[in-house]
Protein backbone atom coordinates (compact mmCIF):
# COMPACT_ATOMS: atom_id res chain seq x y z
CA UNK A 1 0.00 0.00 0.00
CA UNK A 2 1.02 3.59 -0.97
CA UNK A 3 1.84 6.01 1.94
CA UNK A 4 -0.76 9.00 1.51
CA UNK A 5 0.81 12.54 0.26
CA UNK A 6 -2.60 14.63 0.81
CA UNK A 7 -6.17 14.27 -0.05
CA UNK A 8 -8.33 16.54 -1.94
CA UNK A 9 -11.83 17.37 -0.52
CA UNK A 10 -14.91 19.21 -2.42
CA UNK A 11 -17.79 20.16 -1.15
CA UNK A 12 -20.38 21.43 -2.82
CA UNK A 13 -22.97 24.42 -2.30
CA UNK A 14 -26.69 23.45 -1.54
CA UNK A 15 -28.27 22.70 -4.69
CA UNK A 16 -25.17 23.15 -7.18
CA UNK A 17 -24.77 19.59 -8.91
CA UNK A 18 -28.16 17.70 -8.42
CA UNK A 19 -29.00 14.03 -9.84
CA UNK A 20 -29.03 14.18 -13.56
CA UNK A 21 -26.78 17.05 -14.48
CA UNK A 22 -25.73 17.52 -17.36
CA UNK A 23 -21.86 17.62 -16.57
CA UNK A 24 -22.66 13.92 -15.01
CA UNK A 25 -23.68 13.62 -11.83
CA UNK A 26 -22.16 11.22 -8.76
CA UNK A 27 -25.68 11.12 -6.98
CA UNK A 28 -26.83 7.72 -5.90
CA UNK A 29 -30.59 7.40 -7.34
CA UNK A 30 -33.35 4.36 -7.42
CA UNK A 31 -36.93 5.58 -9.57
CA UNK A 32 -38.58 2.59 -10.83
CA UNK A 33 -38.93 3.46 -14.34
CA UNK A 34 -35.28 4.42 -14.74
CA UNK A 35 -33.52 1.97 -12.47
CA UNK A 36 -30.78 2.73 -10.07
CA UNK A 37 -27.53 4.51 -10.38
CA UNK A 38 -24.37 3.83 -8.84
CA UNK A 39 -23.16 6.44 -6.57
CA UNK A 40 -18.98 5.65 -6.90
CA UNK A 41 -19.06 6.48 -10.32
CA UNK A 42 -19.90 9.11 -13.05
CA UNK A 43 -23.06 8.70 -14.19
CA UNK A 44 -24.45 10.41 -17.54
CA UNK A 45 -26.64 13.87 -17.41
CA UNK A 46 -30.48 12.83 -17.29
CA UNK A 47 -32.99 15.85 -17.43
CA UNK A 48 -35.63 14.07 -16.70
CA UNK A 49 -33.59 12.90 -12.97
CA UNK A 50 -32.49 16.46 -13.10
CA UNK A 51 -36.18 18.27 -13.14
CA UNK A 52 -36.90 15.76 -10.08
CA UNK A 53 -34.22 16.58 -7.64
CA UNK A 54 -35.02 20.16 -8.85
CA UNK A 55 -38.72 19.84 -7.79
CA UNK A 56 -37.55 17.93 -3.94
CA UNK A 57 -35.65 20.74 -3.17
CA UNK A 58 -37.17 22.85 -0.14
CA UNK A 59 -34.93 25.69 -0.07
CA UNK A 60 -33.42 28.17 -3.65
CA UNK A 61 -29.83 26.77 -4.44
CA UNK A 62 -27.02 28.38 -2.66
CA UNK A 63 -24.67 31.03 -4.16
CA UNK A 64 -22.03 31.95 -1.81
CA UNK A 65 -21.14 35.43 -1.56
CA UNK A 66 -17.77 37.21 -1.33
CA UNK A 67 -17.98 37.64 2.50
CA UNK A 68 -19.69 34.10 3.02
CA UNK A 69 -16.29 32.87 1.02
CA UNK A 70 -13.83 34.60 3.04
CA UNK A 71 -15.81 33.23 6.15
CA UNK A 72 -15.42 28.90 4.71
CA UNK A 73 -11.52 30.05 3.97
CA UNK A 74 -11.39 31.59 7.25
CA UNK A 75 -12.57 28.34 8.69
CA UNK A 76 -11.36 25.91 7.06
CA UNK A 77 -7.63 27.67 8.25
CA UNK A 78 -8.93 27.48 11.74
CA UNK A 79 -9.70 23.67 11.63
CA UNK A 80 -6.28 22.98 9.76
CA UNK A 81 -4.57 25.06 13.06
CA UNK A 82 -6.56 22.91 15.36
CA UNK A 83 -5.94 19.32 13.61
CA UNK A 84 -2.50 17.39 11.93
CA UNK A 85 -2.96 18.15 8.46
CA UNK A 86 -2.73 21.31 6.75
CA UNK A 87 -4.00 23.25 4.13
CA UNK A 88 -1.71 22.88 0.40
CA UNK A 89 -4.17 24.49 -1.12
CA UNK A 90 -7.71 26.09 -1.79
CA UNK A 91 -10.30 28.23 -3.50
CA UNK A 92 -13.48 28.59 -3.04
CA UNK A 93 -15.60 29.63 -5.21
CA UNK A 94 -19.86 31.04 -5.30
CA UNK A 95 -21.13 27.06 -5.60
CA UNK A 96 -18.34 24.79 -4.62
CA UNK A 97 -14.57 24.82 -2.46
CA UNK A 98 -11.83 22.55 -3.32
CA UNK A 99 -9.34 21.74 -0.57
CA UNK A 100 -5.86 20.26 -0.55
CA UNK A 101 -4.70 19.02 2.89
CA UNK A 102 -1.64 17.22 3.87
CA UNK A 103 -0.76 14.87 5.36
CA UNK A 104 -4.62 13.42 4.43
CA UNK A 105 -6.61 13.02 7.69
CA UNK A 106 -6.74 9.24 8.89
CA UNK A 107 -10.45 9.50 9.17
CA UNK A 108 -10.95 11.65 5.83
CA UNK A 109 -14.92 10.84 6.30
CA UNK A 110 -14.68 12.43 9.91
CA UNK A 111 -12.48 15.42 8.90
CA UNK A 112 -14.87 16.64 5.75
CA UNK A 113 -18.11 16.42 8.07
CA UNK A 114 -16.32 18.18 10.63
CA UNK A 115 -15.42 20.54 8.40
CA UNK A 116 -19.09 21.20 7.00
CA UNK A 117 -20.34 21.25 10.41
CA UNK A 118 -17.67 24.22 11.16
CA UNK A 119 -18.11 26.03 8.34
CA UNK A 120 -22.00 26.29 8.21
CA UNK A 121 -21.46 27.10 11.99
CA UNK A 122 -19.57 30.09 11.31
CA UNK A 123 -21.77 31.03 8.39
CA UNK A 124 -24.82 30.82 10.53
CA UNK A 125 -23.01 32.89 13.40
CA UNK A 126 -21.76 35.91 10.87
CA UNK A 127 -23.96 36.30 8.30
CA UNK A 128 -27.88 35.98 7.50
CA UNK A 129 -28.18 32.65 5.64
CA UNK A 130 -31.13 30.51 6.86
CA UNK A 131 -30.64 27.83 4.05
CA UNK A 132 -28.63 24.93 4.03
CA UNK A 133 -24.66 25.90 2.88
CA UNK A 134 -23.97 22.81 1.52
CA UNK A 135 -25.05 20.01 -0.58
CA UNK A 136 -25.42 16.06 0.79
CA UNK A 137 -22.14 14.33 0.60
CA UNK A 138 -18.72 15.21 -0.96
CA UNK A 139 -16.17 14.02 -3.44
CA UNK A 140 -12.76 13.07 -1.50
CA UNK A 141 -9.64 11.51 -2.89
CA UNK A 142 -6.60 10.12 -1.32
CA UNK A 143 -3.57 10.89 -2.90
CA UNK A 144 -0.82 8.82 -3.40
CA UNK A 145 1.22 9.32 -6.07
CA UNK A 146 3.66 12.89 -6.49
CA UNK A 147 2.08 13.39 -9.97
CA UNK A 148 -1.48 13.83 -8.99
CA UNK A 149 -0.35 15.44 -5.82
CA UNK A 150 1.05 18.28 -8.00
CA UNK A 151 -2.01 18.26 -10.86
CA UNK A 152 -4.17 18.51 -7.70
CA UNK A 153 -2.59 21.40 -6.36
CA UNK A 154 -2.18 23.30 -9.90
CA UNK A 155 -5.90 22.48 -10.81
CA UNK A 156 -7.13 23.97 -7.34
CA UNK A 157 -4.57 27.65 -7.44
CA UNK A 158 -5.74 28.06 -11.65
CA UNK A 159 -9.20 28.64 -10.04
CA UNK A 160 -10.45 32.27 -9.97
CA UNK A 161 -10.69 32.26 -6.15
CA UNK A 162 -7.83 30.27 -5.14
CA UNK A 163 -6.50 31.19 -1.69
CA UNK A 164 -2.50 32.07 -1.73
CA UNK A 165 -1.10 29.99 0.77
CA UNK A 166 2.13 30.81 2.48
CA UNK A 167 4.52 28.57 -0.02
CA UNK A 168 5.65 26.07 2.86
CA UNK A 169 2.22 24.90 3.52
CA UNK A 170 1.71 24.21 -0.97
CA UNK A 171 4.80 21.82 -0.88
CA UNK A 172 4.35 18.07 0.24
CA UNK A 173 4.91 17.56 4.22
Amino acid sequence: MQTSIGAHIIKTAYGQWLPGDPRGHWSAAWNPEQGHHNPHQLNPGDPIRQKQAADRMNHPPTIWSTPIRQTIAETIQACANQSDWSTAALAVEPTHFHLAVTPSPTKLDSTCKWLAQEVTKAIRAEHNHPNPTFAKGKWAAVITEDTHWHNALNYINRHPHAIQLESRQQSRR
